[in-house]
């Protein structure tokens, strides 16, 4: 049911010497803010779903049961309708039944948001659930259509909160309150999180036709802290490390070797966001414009990379290979270097191209750039040398991820690095998402895009491009985001994990919850 990784000598105990519950250990990059999942997932995605269940759980970038056993979705994709097993129940004993899932969903559509693009996981909404007790079904309505609401449901923010969580809000910030494989043992800020088995979790999602249950899982999982790369490798070399993101030249020790090195396809691209509210310097198109004139893709993908990994160009926000990508792209891709960068700057208006570069209104212009390397490597390093010949004050932060995030989402970054990581090929659960609507001056998510007043076709698009079944508006929307430098596509982007031959992981994941982690060969 899961890949098996290669078996032999290095890192931990090889897999005859493992039994199905010995511990396993999990290398994050970066501490966590709160454990509510509803409210802010940021940092728990990963280790946090191992305390609760969702409706459905996605493997190898399909849809599979999970609490739901089957679904039906509406012709005009604006419901689902989901079967429910009878047989989960709450760490506490509570059955989970149709009300119980109803109300956790009723929480996460009506609580207050700090990290959750609702739009990129539910559509335009506004949404709304019903249970159905005599039939065991709940009713997700999402009134606006949209066709990725199966995936929607996988999601980590979707995931099941009991009764007991629910009328104790406060405590969802520091404990589990959900029906998952695990317990939550212990979690300490900075160190590590370390989750329990629950013996009783015989409700899993069912993988190629087979039931996922605790016998199947390791006793208890550690999830340490490990943001340096050079820290996780050796940590992997000395046996105290079984799984985790590799990036960087640290990854070259690992191949060819034993252990299990897996290319993971995020399915999106990496690409270059930039802030585009007013106030920023970046919400002008001529400085976005001159700003990617001057990207050279190829150094900067390798920027990105570090490692010598191969690396395919991309032009659109979707990889080739997709459904939707669209190749005439390519034509609208800008390019022309620095002088002509700098002459687009002079058209504009600009004053001091080249030295010390002011905007039309006589505003000196800064532009801060913010990366993390776990995501960014070292692009931002690169960005940096490129985008200060224009005049510009040019500031770089690469910070740790939950630093870089919190500066994304409260509107202090003008240039950012994003991977539009999704477990589907679907658009709608790219990146993408963080382009449009509400900006997150105003409480929203827009992290990047325009905000609707300043570009209505551009969001007009995306509301028909989510609520699509075919890719023609998506198709449409890529070459509105290129023709008004909204992002700048680089490369297909992937993630390495990297396992010691002991322990396997589901293949295909980018996102490894706790329950697709097993010993043995």
């Amino acid at each position: 049911m899961f890949a098996t990784a290669a078996c032999g000598s290095s890192g931990s105990a090889g897999a005859e010497d493992r039994q199905p519950g010995d511990p396993v250990v999990v290398s994050i990059a970066a501490d966590w803010q709160t454990m509510d999942h509803q409210v802010n997932p940021t940092n728990v995605m990963f280790w946090q779903t191992g305390g609760y269940d969702r409706l459905t759980a996605i493997y190898n970038g399909e849809v599979v049961p999970y609490l739901a056993t089957s679904w039906e979705v509406a012709a005009d994709n604006t419901s689902a309708t989901f079967t429910l097993r009878d047989d989960a129940k709450c760490h506490d004993g509570t059955p989970v039944t149709p009300k119980v899932v109803a109300d956790s969903f009723d929480r996460l559509f009506t609580a207050p948001k700090k990290g959750i693009n609702m739009a990129q996981t539910f559509g335009a909404g506004p949404w709304s659930v019903s249970a159905d007790e005599v039939n065991g079904t709940v009713t997700i309505n999402t009134e606006t259509p949209f066709r990725g609401l199966l995936e929607g449901v996988a999601s980590g923010e979707a995931s099941i909160v009991c009764p007991a969580g629910l009328a104790n809000p406060e405590a969802l910030q520091t404990g589990f309150f959900g029906s998952g494989p695990y317990f939550l043992k212990s979690a300490q800020h900075g160190d590590a999180v370390v989750l329990e088995k629950n013996p009783d979790w015989t409700w899993g999602p069912v993988v190629d036709g087979e039931q996922i249950t605790a016998t199947d899982l390791p006793d208890q999982q550690t999830w340490k802290i490990i943001s340096d790369a050079t820290a996780a490798a050796n940590a992997f070399q000395t046996g105290a490390l079984d799984v985790g993101r590799l990036y960087g030249p640290d990854l070259k020790r690992f191949k060819g070797t034993d252990f299990s090195v897996e290319q993971v396809p995020l399915n999106f691209p990496l690409v270059m966001s930039f802030q585009q509210a007013p106030g920023h310097s970046t919400s002008d198109p001529a400085l976005r414009k001159a700003l990617s004139m001057v990207v050279d893709p190829g150094s900067f993908a390798q920027a990105y990379t570090t490692d010598g990994s191969d690396i395919e160009l991309v032009t659109s926000f979707v990889n080739p290979g997709n459904t939707c990508y669209d190749p005439t792209t390519a034509d609208l891709y800008p390019s022309g270097g620095l002088e002509a960068a700098k002459q687009v700057l002079t058209d504009a208006g600009y004053t001091g191209v080249g030295t010390n570069l002011t905007a039309p209104d006589g505003t000196p212009v800064t532009v801060r750039i913010v990366t993390t390397s776990t995501v960014s490597g070292q692009s931002g390093a690169y960005l940096l040398d490129v985008f200060q010949p224009l005049g510009a004050d040019v500031q770089l932060s690469n910070l740790d991820l939950a630093s870089a995030q919190k500066l994304a989402y409260s509107g202090q970054q003008d240039v950012a690095v994003s991977i539009g990581a999704s477990t589907v090929e679907d658009p709608s659960g790219s990146i993408i998402g963080y382009y449009v609507g509400t900006p997150v001056s105003d409480g929203g998510l827009n992290t990047f895009g325009p905000p609707p007043s300043l570009d209505p076709a551009w969001n007009d698009l995306m509301a028909r491009a989510f609520a699509s079944s075919d890719c023609e508006p998506w198709i449409e929307a890529q070459r509105h985001a290129l023709e008004q430098n909204i992002l700048l596509p680089i490369a297909g982007a992937n993630w390495t994990r990297v396992a010691v031959p002991s322990v396997d992981v589901a293949s295909g994941f980018y996102f490894y919850e706790p329950w697709t982690i097993r010993n043995g060969g």
